[in-house]
């Protein structure tokens, strides 16, 4: 890509001039194909070499203000692609969360033109223009259902056709993270005449709040933070939401919504060190000297053998040299038992993903894991799953 290009493209699209410099490769993008039909396409590369056997289509929005998939994971599904010969679709569509790959939804609403009671209507018609008169516009699935069909749309394109309805294509809700209460102080606590009158008087009149305000600063100590999440603050501090309301309305606190992911996680503080038996640290010490010479080593035990000792034991060592570890399971089942050592060992910074969370709990820790590690530093240095998670790491 040149800065004086007159076409680039995206892979096989062509770049409007408008959206120029704001498209790179990992971003999301809506296309059309056929008439009206939108999707959610990635970009894969970003060049000015005009595809020589068709006209192509061009790129009406950016979903994204940053790549969503990044550089090694696309290293990755190229290797993919050309192990198991698949293509590189076929891989985004198991690799990408379901709320990420959107694709556009045919809406209806009623004709402007259309004036009640001017032609004789069906029951079920009639039921589709009851609907639309309140709740202005419809989707095709959703008028399939209120006429109790399981395929609606020869009906819907009949009264299209009879000009009773319009219809467009419209891109489904984009997948934002989930938003939630923080709590932190105005900046009327560097007033130190304004906290000493307020203690004063708190002390006097409200101890709730004065202990929920205590609370706060504890955390703040402990932590080493300046805003906690709302509900974390309320737990901790046996506090009421009419008291924290009420130091709100005092100047005191405010409150703002941000997304659940920039609540820094305290640091990580490992349990007691393990003590391995001797057939345990033999194990240990057999896979540190083949991880010397090569990638991939088995430890192979029955079950109740002890293995994940040694698994524990691995895992502290890459997180002390400041790295991430995937521990992925064969079976769903076997995760609310790892988990809970895994706890007792390394605190509550792990994620866990597997195909029981929903959709968008998944996409969340999808992109909770997209930018980790990037200031040298992991949030989340241990993500537990089942094999699928080999896409989000």
């Amino acid at each position: 890509m040149t800065e004086n290009s007159k076409n680039l493209y995206a892979d096989l699209v062509l770049i409007p001039g408008a959206l120029a410099g704001k498209i790179n490769t990992g971003f999301r993008v809506v296309v059309q194909f056929g008439k009206t039909k939108m999707y959610t396409a990635l970009v894969y590369a970003v060049h000015n070499n005009r595809p020589q056997f068709y006209e192509p289509k061009e790129i009406l929005e950016v979903l994204d203000s940053f790549p969503v998939v990044t550089a090694n994971q696309l290293k990755l599904w190229d290797w993919l692609s050309e192990y198991y010969l698949c293509t590189l679709g076929e891989i985004l569509i198991a690799a990408m969360p379901t709320v990420m790959k959107l694709q556009s939804e045919s809406i209806v609403a009623l004709n402007p033109l259309f004036v009640s009671g001017s032609v004789l209507l069906t029951s079920e018609e009639q039921l589709i223009i009851d609907h639309l008169t309140s709740k202005k516009s419809l989707s095709v699935a959703d008028a399939s259902k209120l006429i109790g069909q399981k395929y609606g749309l020869r009906l819907i394109q009949d009264m299209i056709a009879n000009e009773l309805l319009v219809y467009h294509e419209e891109m489904q809700d984009q997948f934002r993270m989930r938003q939630i209460s923080y709590v932190k102080m105005t900046s009327k606590a560097d007033d130190n005449v304004f906290m000493q009158e307020l203690f004063s008087s708190l002390e006097r009149k409200a101890p709730k709040q004065l202990e929920l305000l205590m609370g706060f600063m504890k955390l703040k100590m402990d932590k080493g933070r300046d805003f906690f999440p709302k509900t974390l603050l309320l737990k901790l501090t046996s506090a009421s939401n009419q008291s924290l309301q009420q130091l709100v309305v005092k100047n005191v606190f405010e409150i703002f919504e941000a997304e659940e992911s920039i609540s820094n996680l305290p640091v990580l503080e490992t349990g007691r060190q393990i003590e391995l038996s001797e057939s345990q640290q033999r194990a240990y010490e057999e896979i540190e000297s083949h991880f010397r010479e090569k990638k991939v080593t088995v430890l192979h035990g029955v079950t109740s053998s002890g293995k994940t000792e040694v698994y524990i034991r691995l895992i502290s060592d890459m997180i002390g040299s400041g790295k991430q570890v995937l521990y992925m399971l064969p079976e769903i089942a076997l995760t609310t038992q790892i988990i809970s050592r895994l706890k007792s060992h390394f605190g509550d910074r792990l994620l866990i993903y597997h195909s029981r969370y929903s959709a968008r709990d998944r996409a969340e820790v999808y992109m909770k894991l997209l930018t980790d590690g990037e200031d040298g530093k992991f949030r989340y240095p241990i993500i537990v799953g089942a094999r699928s998670s080999v896409f989000y790491h």
